[in-house]
């Protein structure tokens, strides 16, 4: 797993003049958010599976060789374990970490101790950093870049991991972003959450369908999303074209 694509949400705030994304109160801690009073991990090429960690948890996610997540037995603070359910660490004082994503030995997320604004530190919390004044959501990172959307001026924003320069790249707020090099694609927050792609380098963009969306993944020239009314998986390419329902 790429660890520039792991990141725990929550339901985005509202934007001034923006259409706020309904989110059931069944997925509001994230988007196929993972809950579980027992983590197992399964091999590919083997049927059997074993219990890793006994206890109710949230939103796993697996970098450089640990799982993090949230435990829900201590107020959603961040905690890891090795790949095999041992070394069990607390990682620090972050309770609820919004849009936690990792890069590069440290971690970015939303901060609601202090408005939701963007903050930074290593993954055992330390050297913690407050990077912006504004709230932040839909943060992710790629190639040395931290993209978030700004709710100050619902822009999408884009940040330079070493020198924490910052400028909008779109006037325009995607929710979940993807970075790759087919572009940024993710949920357009003007156009009813539908399905948005941006070159990189670019001010502008196109929506490539209309429906509402969810979960979008990108690979290998495709997009793959669900429909948010109805649930269905479809893939598409990389233009918005040969759209096929899974």
């Amino acid at each position: 797993m790429s660890s520039r694509e792991r990141s725990w949400r929550r339901p985005s705030p509202r934007c001034p003049g923006k259409r706020s994304p309904t989110i059931p109160s069944s997925r509001r801690s994230k988007p196929s958010s993972t809950r579980s009073r027992a983590t197992t991990a399964v091999r590919s090429q083997d049927p059997d599976n074993t219990d890793l960690y006994i206890g109710t948890l949230e939103d796993m996610c697996i970098v450089d060789g640990r799982i993090y997540f949230k435990n829900s037995l201590d107020n959603l603070k961040l905690y890891s374990m090795d790949l095999t359910g041992k070394d069990i660490r607390y990682e620090g004082d972050l309770a609820e970490p919004y849009y936690l994503t990792f890069w590069n030995g440290k971690m970015y997320w939303s901060n609601d101790d202090d408005r939701g604004c963007l903050y930074r530190a290593n993954y055992d919390g330390s050297e913690m950093a407050k990077l912006t004044e504004d709230a932040v959501d839909s943060i992710t990172a790629s190639d040395g870049w931290i993209m978030y959307n700004n709710l100050a001026d619902c822009h999408l924003h884009m940040m330079n991991a070493e020198t924490l320069a910052d400028h909008s790249v779109l006037f325009d707020g995607i929710y979940d972003p993807t970075i790759s090099s087919w572009g940024i694609i993710g949920r357009s927050s003007s156009n009813g959450l539908s399905l948005f792609r941006s070159e990189l380098g670019s001010s502008g963009g196109n929506v490539l369908s209309e429906r509402e969306v969810n979960s979008i993944c990108v690979a290998e020239g495709y997009i793959f999303f669900l429909d948010e009314e109805t649930g269905r998986a479809y893939m598409m390419d990389i233009h918005g074209e040969s759209t096929v329902q899974l």
